[in-house]
């Protein structure tokens, strides 16, 4: 049976491009290629898959505790970009790569999490708004589950 995973990865990026605006493929493309580049899970120790599950059920927690917050849904208004063009919080301009750390990608990927359950949100490029609760939380429920 043929390889296809060297074609599903150029297919992803191509579908990321037409999905989303260039700046969101290209942070998603590099979080995907930090996490490819890990070790398996197998490599980890005890200790360390430990963890990152444990940190995989608090984003459960979290994810859960955040679900219908509104008291951050607006002081970026009137600020300046990137913070200010989004009716969302403040936080919501950072970019992906300096979110996500080396030391929390490695956390997703032990927790279950793969590359390809890194599924960003189809609405303009946002920063946090909607990433970083929806892949570190939500992803880490979906990977859970399958």
């Amino acid at each position: 049976m043929p390889d296809w995973t060297s074609a599903l990865v150029p297919l992803e990026r191509l579908i990321d491009r037409i999905r989303h605006p260039q700046s969101r493929a290209a942070e998603l493309a590099s979080l995907r290629e930090r996490m490819r580049a890990l070790p398996p899970p197998e490599e980890a120790t005890r200790e360390q898959r430990s963890a990152a599950e444990e940190l995989r059920r608090l984003r459960e927690r979290l994810s859960a505790a955040l679900e219908g917050v509104e008291s951050c849904s607006g002081c970026a208004r009137g600020h300046p970009l990137p913070n200010g063009r989004w009716d969302g919080g403040h936080c919501c301009g950072g970019k992906t790569a300096e979110i996500f750390s080396d030391d929390e990608v490695a956390a997703l990927y032990l927790g279950g999490t793969r590359p390809e359950h890194l599924i960003a949100p189809s609405s303009d490029h946002d920063g946090l708004r909607n990433a970083t609760v929806r892949m570190a939380a939500g992803n880490a429920l979906s990977a859970a589950g399958s």
